[in-house]
């Protein structure tokens, strides 16, 4: 399920989906379709997770494609436009060992 939320710069106050009542400070689960439908509200700010996305049939697709003004849009295009980015993980670096040097000292005998 999807988590929507009012956009900090809604101009409504509260919205009813289905049953419930969606207030600015609050948040409601809801199926991924009715989601993508209105992908493009202004007052609406949704949350995705790959589970999500891996709901999606054709129709679903061409809806949300429709919704983003793309109405051939795949669905890796999709997942790049609707979830988060993956923090990319950091390397650790790598050290080389240090260099020790040894002086020679001459010996006079």
């Amino acid at each position: 399920m999807v988590t929507v939320k009012l956009s900090e710069s809604s101009s409504i106050n509260s919205l009813r989906i289905d049953k419930q009542i969606l207030e600015l400070d609050g948040s409601l689960e809801v199926p991924i379709q009715w989601a993508l439908r209105r992908i493009s509200d202004p007052n609406l700010s949704f949350t995705f997770s790959k589970e999500d996305l891996e709901e999606i049939d054709e129709e679903t697709l061409f809806s949300a494609g429709h919704s983003l003004g793309n109405d051939e849009i795949t669905i890796e295009e999709l997942r790049t436009n609707l979830l988060p980015e993956e923090p990319k993980k950091s390397k650790p670096k790598k050290t080389s060992p240090k260099k020790t040097t040894t002086k020679k000292t001459e010996t006079k005998e």
